[in-house]
């Protein structure tokens, strides 16, 4: 239960988010091209969007925190299962 709280408290603390869509591509100096998602009269297409080197900084720790997430997600999940199945912490099964 203690672990749960912890994991809970740091994903309050995760920051900004974004999928993984950065292209490596780089046009011209510090100048990065993205393509995001914009919703046109209910479709999804993808425009692309040039970003100064501090919006790709931003943007690549967007993803990282992204990737946190998913991360801790999945830990809360193995922990839950272990506390509403009563799995002793630790137990590896054979």
């Amino acid at each position: 239960m203690k672990r749960y709280d912890r994991l809970g408290k740091n994903l309050a603390q995760i920051g900004y988010i974004n999928q993984p869509r950065i292209g490596p591509g780089t046009i011209g100096g510090d100048f990065r091209t993205k393509r995001i998602p914009v919703d046109s009269k209910g479709r999804q297409k993808n425009h692309p969007v040039t970003l100064i080197s501090q919006q790709f900084v931003a943007m690549k720790q967007a993803v990282q925190n992204e990737r946190k997430l998913w991360k801790m997600i999945q830990q809360m999940e193995t922990v839950s299962r272990q506390i509403l199945f009563g799995i002793p912490t630790g137990y590896e099964p054979t």
